[in-house]
């Protein structure tokens, strides 16, 4: 009996650690929508390269900042409603997105996205922390970061088709009423460890938190790591997820499905090799 609850536990772990990475995966294949529409974008908006830039950006506008604070949230409130209310997020900026006309209306929409998207990957590693031991942490980063580019290739192959065959429009839409799903599919799904005790670094007291934060962020060695990885990923965020469809079709002539059969073999390798580095 002891050794089947130990199996239960352990398969229920891995399938809420499994719905986090999901929802990275989702918000990841949000996250690359506009590189697979630009040239429907830039006419429905009438933008230069300069204003698309823009659009696209605004998405990072909102996920980058909340890096630090979503961490301590998580901390805090525990990642089942976070992870739930910032898919509700993600799925309401992808409606206004796809709905207008108006330019800072739609930029507003994709600062929506990104605020939602902030949770996904951190909230992956605190689900990691609550239900599997330590040692596992590396792995589950790794196939989590692995899941989230599969959602990339995805956008970049089968949204490229979707937006030939039906326009830009619906097929965002597409995307934010599969995102209702995942909404409820992450509430009924994740649960927060429930337990008196204070378990794997799960902090009670906002103000312990933040004086946390301070040591961590006093440490040079962490500021080494995070600028490592900023320039390991940096070519990824500004090439891959931007304008590299782009640069296909312009530079090398190749068709909307090739260019984008082209760029999500860059995240092929980040499927292949994430699991493995750890």
């Amino acid at each position: 009996m002891q050794n089947e609850n130990k199996r239960m536990y352990f398969w229920s772990a891995w399938v809420i650690c499994g719905l986090g990475a999901l929802y990275y995966s989702y918000e990841y294949l949000l996250r690359i929508t506009p590189s697979v529409m630009e040239l429907p974008l830039r006419e429905h908006f009438n933008l230069s390269a300069t204003g698309f830039g823009l659009l696209s950006a605004v998405y990072y506008y909102a996920y980058v900042p909340l890096q630090v604070p979503v961490g301590v949230l998580l901390d805090r409130y525990g990642p089942r409603i976070l992870l739930t209310m910032a898919c509700f997020v993600c799925v309401l900026g992808t409606f206004i997105f796809a709905s207008t006309q108006v330019f800072w209306i739609a930029a507003s929409g994709r600062f929506l996205v990104g605020f939602g998207s902030a949770f996904a990957f951190v909230g992956v590693l605190k689900l990691a922390t609550i239900w599997l031991p330590e040692d596992k942490l590396a792995m589950v980063s790794g196939l989590a970061a692995a899941l989230g580019t599969v959602g990339a290739m995805l956008g970049d192959n089968l949204l490229g088709i979707l937006v030939d065959n039906i326009g830009w429009s619906k097929t965002v839409n597409l995307t934010a009423y599969f995102g209702i799903g995942l909404v409820v599919v992450l509430w009924v799904g994740i649960r927060d460890k429930k337990s008196r005790k204070q378990h794997n670094g799960t902090i009670g007291n906002f103000r312990t938190s933040m004086i946390d934060l301070g040591i961590i962020m006093r440490n040079k060695q962490m500021w080494i790591n995070g600028m490592y990885g900023c320039l390991v990923y940096l070519p990824t965020t500004v090439f891959a997820e931007l304008w590299g469809i782009s640069y296909l079709k312009q530079a090398h002539g190749l068709s909307q499905e090739g260019a984008g059969f082209a760029n999500s073999i860059l995240f092929l390798g980040f499927t292949i090799g994430a699991p493995l580095l750890p």
